[in-house]
């Protein structure tokens, strides 16, 4: 139904827009490595430098001050429309005479005429563009777009969508400007003219989503009142289609033009209004009652449409499709996570919840097979116990002078066969399939210090991952063939902390695809310490390498991820569930356009236990990857790909939808 309303709705927009390239734009003006801009800059430089007197010191100081107060007052109190997406300061490895700024958003367009008169359009807009730019100083065209006498429109600004333009100042970056060529001070503009004009702000207005039943503010200096140095900016509010004059002092449009005008304000805002109202209210009454798992997947088909979409109409029915769905899962997913409950789940230790405070087992990747160096702070000294099968090291806080004296106390512990040495003095009575167990102070952490881990990155060597909490428990594996005994080391921890010292996504990511990793490395967790057992016969139940499980660094990358840790704290205990049943979910770094259905992955997986039980996977369908197109798919394909986690989090979604648009059928609960 939704696709068939889209269809018939999507109708081709007849608008011609004449690029710069058509009408002959001299590129070169915007490039300080240019003949003319070398001119103007020698000529700056060979001018004799003026001294101000010191009244015009104080005045300039005067001005800069007031420009600062007006500048921090948008930033202060108008941040959602005064802000900046990007700027780039070179094109094509050129540097440009000015940089090119883009906005995050558009919300009003303003309407200028000009007061030349010209023979020849085409001509025009090569003359008033190298006035502007090389005469002015201005580097390009103030005006983002021109209408000719006769109806041409013409794009002029360089910089594309969302570029700030430089004919409003204060209003540059939320609004949009159009110029109309001709002096109209007793003459009204053309009917050519008009009829370009109403439909250039029709697709400006569908382009940029400007809604023209909302008045939305402009700004020009404050030059009446007596307290215009405290508050150097008036503002005023009206619908986003502004006259030059209502948003500077200039007399510009004459009254000939402001009058005509004001009818194509009215006609817009009455359209506008019809709009609105039809899919703000019939259309998300209906999309209200359409399940979760259609609404969520129809969205995705909208995104894919938003990318390839062309016709500005089309966008802005795209659009307000979008933000309805998005409003409505964002009122379903507030009223879920209040109703969330604890739930009992079914595990191979039987019916119950699991508790937060259960550890985890992770074989840590250490290199080495016969000996291991670990060093704590000397303000604890050691103590050695010994229960069944188990020599336990702890520390406890002592006063002596050596502590005052000594930075750390350091442990040695070696392997002869299967005999154990503690600092070169034989262990009695241990064996293979014995544990020793170094438990870390309170606060405090273990250094493996024959381990050196120091990022690649890290250059300065600030960091290293041989840091660890809790417990490092070291054991020997019994080998065969006539090899030596295998060293294994295992860093076992609480769950929480397991999850923020996770390198399995960025901390400097957007929160929303870090929630979406951390609950799914949280539930993957969890199935193997409560359901399966990924490595069968050993006592660990993770390992840190990301090729097999996931990719652990231990407790000093807490240092360097602070995101990840609160976000480890506000989803704690959210898990993903299928009919109340803990899943397993696999996820991977790049998909080629599509991920796989369980029965595609199992016809070519070899070995794989899970293939034995597909009723355990009734949510592993494949769906379309839109942020893996044209990419190459990397690892087994299913589930969760990073890719179109970004690319679904840069378009405004949530965790719980992107998780339940790969899953289908699944929940986000509490345990």
């Amino acid at each position: 139904m939704f696709l068939l309303f889209c269809s018939s709705a999507f109708a081709s927009e007849d608008i011609k827009i004449i690029s710069r390239s058509e009408w002959w734009a001299d590129e070169s003006y915007r490039y300080l490595d240019s003949l003319e801009w070398k001119e103007i800059l020698d000529s700056w430089d060979k001018a004799p430098k003026k001294e101000l007197t010191e009244a015009e010191k104080v005045e300039a100081l005067k001005r800069a001050e007031k420009t600062k107060i007006a500048n921090d007052f948008l930033v202060t109190d108008f941040s959602d429309i005064f802000s900046i997406s990007s700027v780039e300061k070179f094109e094509w490895d050129r540097k440009l005479a000015w940089p090119i700024a883009k906005s995050k958003k558009k919300t009003s367009i303003v309407i200028h005429h000009t007061d030349s008169i010209y023979n020849d359009s085409y001509e025009a807009m090569r003359k008033i563009y190298k006035y502007h730019a090389l005469q002015r100083k201005w580097w390009d065209i103030g005006y983002n777009f021109l209408i000719w006498l006769e109806g041409e429109i013409f794009e002029w600004r360089a910089g594309g969508d969302y570029v700030v333009w430089a004919h409003d100042k204060w209003n540059n970056q939320w609004t949009v400007g159009i110029a109309l060529i001709w002096n109209y001070d007793k003459t009204p503009i053309s009917e050519s003219q008009y009829q370009s004009l109403e439909k250039l702000v029709e697709h400006l207005w569908k382009k940029y989503d400007i809604d023209f039943n909302k008045k939305v503010p402009s700004f020009k200096w404050c030059i009446w009142s007596d307290e215009c140095d405290a508050k150097p900016l008036d503002v005023t509010y009206d619908y986003p289609i502004i006259w030059h004059r209502d948003a500077w002092h200039t007399n510009c449009p004459w009254d000939e033009l402001y009058e005509q005008m004001q009818k194509l304000r009215k006609k817009l805002i009455d359209t506008s209004a019809k709009a609105s109202n039809f899919s703000m209210e019939k259309l998300e009454e209906i999309l209200f009652w359409v399940s979760e798992d259609k609404l969520i997947r129809f969205l995705a088909i909208i995104e894919e449409k938003l990318d390839t979409t062309k016709n500005g109409k089309n966008l802005k029915i795209l659009s307000n499709l979008k933000e309805i769905i998005l409003n409505i899962e964002e009122t379903r997913n507030e009223k879920n996570i209040d109703k969330l409950s604890k739930i009992a789940l079914k595990t191979k230790f039987g019916t119950g919840s699991f508790d937060e405070n259960n550890r985890i087992r992770v074989k840590l990747s250490y290199p080495k097979n016969d000996s291991i160096d670990i060093s704590v702070k000397w303000k604890y000294t050691p103590k050695i116990g010994k229960e069944w099968k188990e020599y336990i090291l702890t520390f406890e806080e002592c006063n002596t002078q050596a502590c005052k004296t000594e930075k750390k106390f350091n442990l040695n512990l070696s392997f002869t066969g299967s005999q154990l040495y503690l600092n070169q003095k034989e262990v009695t009575d241990f064996w293979v399939g014995n544990f020793f167990r170094v438990r870390s102070p309170k606060d405090l952490f273990l250094t493996i210090s024959s381990w050196d881990r120091v990022p690649t990155w890290d250059t300065k060597g600030r960091y290293n991952d041989n840091k660890f909490k809790w417990d490092i428990v070291l054991y020997q594996k019994e080998a065969y063939w006539e090899k030596e005994n295998e060293l294994v080391v295992v860093n076992e921890l609480f769950l929480s902390d397991y999850l923020k010292w996770l390198w399995e996504v960025s901390d400097s990511i957007h929160k929303e695809k870090i929630k979406t990793i951390i609950i799914l490395a949280r539930t993957y967790a969890r199935w193997y310490m409560t359901k399966a057992e990924k490595f069968v016969g050993e006592w660990y139940q993770a390992s840190d390498d990301p090729n097999v499980f996931q990719r652990y660094l231990g407790f000093w990358l807490e240092q360097r991820s602070p995101n990840v840790n609160k976000i480890v704290e506000e989803t704690k205990d959210l898990i993903v569930t299928n009919d109340g049943e803990l899943i397993k979910p696999w996820y991977f770094s790049s998909s080629d356009g599509k991920t796989k259905d369980f029965i595609e992955f199992c016809r070519t997986a070899k070995w794989v236990p899970d293939c034995t039980h597909p009723e355990r996977f009734p949510f592993l369908i494949w769906v379309r990857d839109p942020g893996g197109q044209w990419k190459q798919r990397l690892w087994h394909g299913i589930w969760v790909a990073g890719t179109w986690v970004q690319y679904f989090v840069d378009r405004g979604w949530t965790f719980s939808m992107i998780i339940k648009y790969f899953l289908k059928g699944v929940e986000i609960n509490k345990i």
